[in-house]
């Protein structure tokens, strides 16, 4: 009589918890045209009225993962610095789903110039003993005319067009 209460516990509860339903996930990975994971992208999960369920960031590999989903269908917008938002949807999650969902970014066109302004932060140069603030820092400007002349269509390549720069895309904090 106990061993038939004892396995009708262990049987009966657990099914009783899936029947019940459960939340999901959606998780994947965010990355350039080029394969080249983007870290900090951000991942905005919406519902069906367009408001923001959920946010997270991708890792430094562009991982991520939305859980706790609740089972629905949903819109799932992706956005990182220096590249053109998307969006990816309906994206449906049912009950207990896991649902993968990786997102290329296309570089943003440059339409205007770009300044790039060299910076230290130490405080004193490290052999004259003069104050940096009182050294000249080399200011230089790209125009759009330079940019469509060298065919950028991205910010690091504008970078890497100038003189002593050197832009590596999985370096540039975004």
């Amino acid at each position: 009589m106990i061993r038939s209460l004892i396995l009708v516990i262990f049987v009966a509860i657990p099914a009783v918890a899936v029947a019940q339903g459960g939340p999901g996930s959606i998780g994947g990975r965010v990355s350039d045209s080029q394969q080249l994971a983007l870290s900090r992208a951000v991942i905005e999960l919406e519902d069906s009225g367009g408001h923001i369920v959920q946010k997270v960031v991708a890792d430094e590999t562009g991982h991520y993962k939305i859980e706790s989903v609740s089972p629905a269908s949903y819109t799932v917008s992706f956005s990182a610095d220096g590249f053109e938002p998307s969006k990816e949807g309906p994206v449906t999650v049912a009950e207990h789903q896991a649902v993968f969902l990786d997102a290329i970014l296309q570089p943003r066109q440059v339409l205007e110039s770009i300044t790039v302004r060299a910076e230290n932060d130490r405080q004193v140069a490290s052999m004259t003993e003069i104050p940096l603030g009182t050294l000249p820092v080399t200011v230089q400007t790209v125009t759009r005319e330079l940019i469509e002349q060298q065919n950028a269509t991205d910010i690091v390549t504008a970078l890497n067009n100038l003189p002593g720069a050197n832009a590596l895309p999985a370096l540039i904090p975004w």
